[in-house]
């Protein structure tokens, strides 16, 4: 039994074992214990503030934008002088899609807290409105902090400014300066290759990839990410045993599959293991139109043309204007509606 199970079992009306309770619920997205703990401590003056954030959370979670508006504003009025409901206001209006509300609440929280968690909303919601000056001003100040931490976290929501603007020179740029400051955050290593492969400067994204792998060799991402590299610059081995390793911890994963049937579907004389594949990526991912445009073609490849059919009638319903899809059911007498 954990430590908030112990304290609930012994002092069940103990209200700090409530609230701990209840954002364990929330992380676990368990709403109606989440709710119900929060609830039960709404008359409770000090417990009030963070039963309201609880509640407004969970609505968040439901995207109940009215609800969760109604529980932070409240929450603003319990902690006048907290960055607190500003910040999670803006985050809300941010997600009902209200930017201009957003803004406005973000900023009034940054001015109350300037901490790196306040930024990051401000600096999303800049972005989304194109406010390209204003969201580099913010992220470049934090590349000047005196912290690692907030120094990779500037770079890095420089590089997404930039990145966002079509300046990948720049973002790629950025996002390594960002490895520079915090080498274990594999997010920016991410980010920096996505980048330099865009670029198609493929050997500073292995570079970069390597190094990072050497740190986290069980990562998933940046495996995936390797054998990816490799089936770009043509190394069908390389990518194959990269992809088979990856399946090899995380077997249900679709999009290793996917990229495992296309490479495997090179060598002609293997459709039929590569049509297998694409099988089981469009199962895995019953709503990935990718993965049936996949199927149809890998089963068109190994002359399965039942199963070409369907996965390309799967690919319309999905998505009734591909063209591909559409073209493959005309050319074999089907019926694409």
């Amino acid at each position: 039994m954990s430590l908030t199970g112990m304290a609930l079992q012994f002092e069940p009306g103990y209200p700090p074992a409530q609230i701990i309770q209840a954002r364990a619920a929330l992380v676990a997205r368990d709403h109606e214990s989440a709710s119900g703990l929060a609830m039960g401590l709404l008359d409770d003056p000090g417990m009030r503030p963070a039963a309201l954030e609880i509640l407004g959370r969970v609505a968040l979670q439901q995207q109940q934008w009215t609800q969760a508006l109604a529980h932070f504003e409240a929450l603003a009025v319990a902690l006048p002088q907290s960055a607190l409901g500003p910040y999670w206001l803006g985050v809300a209006r941010f997600r009902e899609g209200n930017p201009a509300a957003a803004q406005d609440h973000l900023m009034l929280a940054h001015r109350r807290n300037p901490s790196p968690r306040i930024a990051s909303a401000l600096v999303d919601v800049l972005i989304s409105t194109e406010q390209w000056d204003s969201a580099a001003q913010l992220a470049g100040g934090y590349t000047k902090a005196d912290s690692a931490l907030e120094r990779g976290l500037g770079h890095a929501w420089l590089g997404g400014v930039q990145r966002a603007k079509g300046d990948l020179e720049g973002a790629a740029k950025s996002y390594r300066a960002a490895v520079q400051e915090q080498p274990d955050r594999i997010a920016y290593t991410l980010a920096a290759a996505d980048l330099l492969i865009d670029l198609q400067r493929f050997e500073q994204a292995s570079a970069l990839l390597d190094q990072a792998s050497m740190k986290a060799p069980q990562h998933r991402l940046l495996q995936f990410k390797r054998a990816y590299l490799a089936q770009l610059a043509g190394n069908a081995a390389a990518a194959e045993q990269g992809y088979r390793s990856v399946l090899q911890r995380d077997p249900d994963w679709a999009l290793p599959l996917l990229n495992l049937s296309e490479v495997v579907a090179a060598d002609a004389g293997r459709s039929l293991e590569s049509m297998e594949l694409a099988e089981r990526a469009a199962r895995l991912a019953p709503r990935w139109m990718a993965a049936h445009w996949n199927l149809a073609q890998r089963a068109h490849e190994a002359e399965n043309g039942e199963m070409a059919r369907a996965a390309a009638m799967r690919v319309i319903e999905l998505d009734p204007q591909h063209a591909g899809a559409r073209a493959m059911l005309e050319a074999g007498n089907g019926n694409a509606g």
